[in-house]
């Protein structure tokens, strides 16, 4: 209810004909209309191949490939003459055993295709040879986001925690943005995943721990040019850490490190909450890649220099 009308909607309940209760409510809102850009032909020129038994996913990934330029083939049924593959997109089942696990052909870019529940399976996942991933549903935007590969290069293992930022900018944001050291705060490893490609991808060094505690303790050690924190970690949550944290730089003289809030609680009290304990910005999962640049962009300015070790 509280969310609903922070929202400025209204929320009910009424009589339903034959008995029972139906609950309602209403928000407003504006139909989304998205502008035409020039990442409409993001993935021009690329093939990508698609396994997978789910003729709607087919379909729905074929759509979303094409609309941003990209070629589709589906396996089985591909021939080496059909020429090069520049990634392969295969669907992981409910048990999380791919559908097609053999490459087409080394060194291909594999994408396994995760329903969030199965974050459990990743260590077999990247054992069978699978570099990266996507989780379903999926949206157009991140779908050509996570496509929009530059081959050839290393690719990072699955859950790999490695400090380990690529050779080369993946994508036009990477050419247009400083490169900075980031902690990442986050203890889900799917949006660990998330969060890191997405950073990793932009040219920054990330290192990320799974709690507040570990946050806490090796941003004592080593110095970093933003923190990304999720706020609702267990034990010691992302809003005690950076209370600590302030704590700790005040009574040190250390200079400030800008903290950014990661939480999909959107209500404006966990907002309220995140400043109090000293944040400097907030951004909602699953986190839009244009509104995380703007946000580094605009926070990263108040370091002075790159960061180094902690004295």
């Amino acid at each position: 209810k509280r969310l609903v009308v922070a929202m400025g909607g209204e929320i009910g309940i009424a009589d339903a004909p034959g008995g029972g209760s139906v609950f309602w409510f209403t928000i407003p809102a504006v139909v989304h209309r998205p502008a035409v850009r020039s990442e409409r032909r993001a993935l021009a020129h690329r093939t990508f191949a698609i396994a997978t038994r789910n003729a709607v996913l087919r379909e729905g990934l074929t759509a979303h490939i094409r609309s941003a330029g990209g070629e589709v083939i589906s396996l089985p049924g591909w021939r080496p003459e059909q020429g090069q593959i520049d990634a392969l997109l295969v669907d992981a089942g409910p048990a999380a055993e791919p559908d097609l696990p053999a490459l087409p052909r080394p060194g291909t870019r594999s994408f396994v295709l995760i329903v969030p529940e199965a974050r459990s399976h990743l260590p077999r996942l990247r054992e069978l040879g699978y570099s990266d991933y996507l989780v379903k549903p999926l949206r157009h935007t991140s779908l050509a986001e996570r496509l929009n590969i530059t081959p050839p290069g290393p690719v990072p293992p699955i859950a790999s925690a490695e400090i380990d930022p690529p050779s080369a900018p993946a994508d036009h944001a990477a050419q247009h943005t400083s490169k900075y050291r980031i902690l990442l705060a986050e203890d889900n490893a799917i949006n660990t995943m998330l969060m890191r490609d997405l950073l990793q991808r932009r040219g920054h060094t990330v290192l990320d721990v799974a709690s507040g505690e570990a946050a806490l303790e090796i941003s004592g050690r080593e110095r970093f040019d933003i923190i990304l924190m999720d706020i609702h970690m267990p034990g010691m949550d992302g809003v005690e850490t950076t209370r600590r944290l302030r704590k700790r730089e005040t009574a040190l003289g250390r200079p400030r490190t800008p903290i950014v809030a990661l939480t999909a609680d959107a209500v404006e009290t966990g907002k309220h909450a995140c400043q109090d304990a000293g944040m400097d910005g907030f951004l909602t999962k699953p986190v839009d890649p244009a509104e995380l640049d703007s946000t580094l962009c605009a926070l990263i300015g108040m370091c002075e220099a790159p960061a180094e070790a902690a004295a």
